[in-house]
């Protein structure tokens, strides 16, 4: 997700970029896709931007890592929580840096009317799918597959089921 809305993002008209990852593969082909800058930590993204970011994205739903992501929000800027995080999930934020520093707080699940659009991406050429992919599999490996994820390998992995 986060490679898609690294491209949705370029696309939609901003000047740099930088990711944060701890798979290096996935931070190489962000690279290629327009990142700007890109992080194992988000610490590390911090010690160039100490002011932080004007718009922060997370997109792996992981409390721990969200709490993170807050942190890295500049004063004025936005937050948008994309991931999946458990249903039962909780982070802590602080609401009095949410009011004091004027931040916004976005939720997006992003599938109401949005798959025509999506499609129009794609078949734009604007959203760069095989540009993600980087192992394409017949279905009787699939547990070969299923390590290769397991083991954080690769970027995008793809079960073909009929070859």
């Amino acid at each position: 997700m986060g490679m898609l809305l690294l491209q949705l993002i370029r696309h939609g008209g901003a000047s740099r970029v930088a990711m944060v990852d701890l798979n290096v593969q996935r931070l190489a082909r962000a690279e290629q896709l327009g990142a700007s800058s890109t992080y194992t930590a988000i610490s590390q993204a911090l010690a160039d931007e100490p002011r932080g970011f004007t718009c922060v994205i997370d997109a792996t739903g992981v409390p721990a890592v969200i709490e993170q992501a807050f942190s890295a929000v500049k004063r004025g800027g936005k937050f948008m929580i994309f991931g999946v995080a458990p249903y039962n999930a909780s982070v802590s934020l602080s609401p009095f840096r949410i009011y004091n520093e004027e931040i916004t707080i976005i939720g997006s699940m992003a599938v109401l009317f949005s798959f025509q659009a999506a499609l129009d991406l794609l078949s734009a050429g604007i959203i760069d799918a095989q540009a993600m992919l980087t192992n394409a599999l017949p279905l009787e490996d699939f547990q070969q597959a299923l390590t290769l994820v397991r083991h954080g390998e690769g970027v995008k992995t793809l079960i073909l089921p009929n070859t």
